[in-house]
């Protein structure tokens, strides 16, 4: 009897094991239980997609779709997962659901908390180092670089939240659980957010 329930022990496992990443939607990954040998306690239950290019940040949230937001990676192991996860569609850069507003940190959906490991990680508004202060309050990353566990801080870049007129455009990652994104405060404020986009690219271009 024996081997027939050690048949029955593995067949449970890999049935409760698909189970859990069924648990997302079609098209979407769900965040494994560990990575790089560390619990993923913080972002287990999240499900992410890679949803394409896009040339905003407000872009990039429709995008995703009801419920969804662009990533907003709460802690650096999380930050690690996405860039991993980024490099599966050979996305290169790609936008953050953090921006900065009013002095603070914000996510595209309010549900997220930017732990204190990554506040460091958090760039100036000045973009490149070259716009004037507050002109580039968006974030975007590097997934090559991002994904190592070395990494030191300083590779989430300020950028503008749009970047029209030019022809860059970033990858857009979504996130979501089962607690629906709430994006309403980034919605009342994507036009302040865009609205020193223009110059920073004019600066750019001088």
């Amino acid at each position: 009897m024996r081997p027939m329930v050690s048949l029955l022990q593995t067949l449970t496992l890999s049935l409760f094991s698909h189970a859990l990443a069924a648990a997302c939607e079609y098209g979407w990954t769900a965040a494994p239980r560990e990575f790089d040998g560390v619990p993923t306690t913080n972002f287990s239950s999240k499900c992410y997609r890679n949803a394409g290019w896009a040339q905003t940040l407000h872009e990039c949230l429709e995008m995703c779709g009801t419920g969804a937001s662009p990533t907003c990676p709460e802690t650096l192991l999380e930050s690690r997962f996405v860039a991993t996860h980024a490099l599966t569609s050979l996305y290169g850069y790609y936008w953050l659901g953090w921006h900065q507003y009013g002095g603070e940190a914000h996510c595209v959906s309010s549900n997220a908390e930017l732990s204190a490991e990554l506040v460091p990680v958090l760039p100036s508004t000045t973009g490149l180092d070259i716009g004037p202060e507050g002109s580039a309050p968006c974030v975007s990353t590097i997934a090559q670089q991002s994904r190592l566990a070395t990494a030191p801080p300083g590779l989430w870049h300020a950028v503008p939240c749009h970047w029209r007129g030019t022809s860059r455009v970033d990858a857009c990652i979504c996130e979501k659980d089962s607690t629906p994104a709430n994006v309403t405060a980034f919605l009342e404020n994507i036009a302040t957010l865009e609205a020193p986009a223009d110059e920073f690219i004019a600066t750019l271009r001088a």
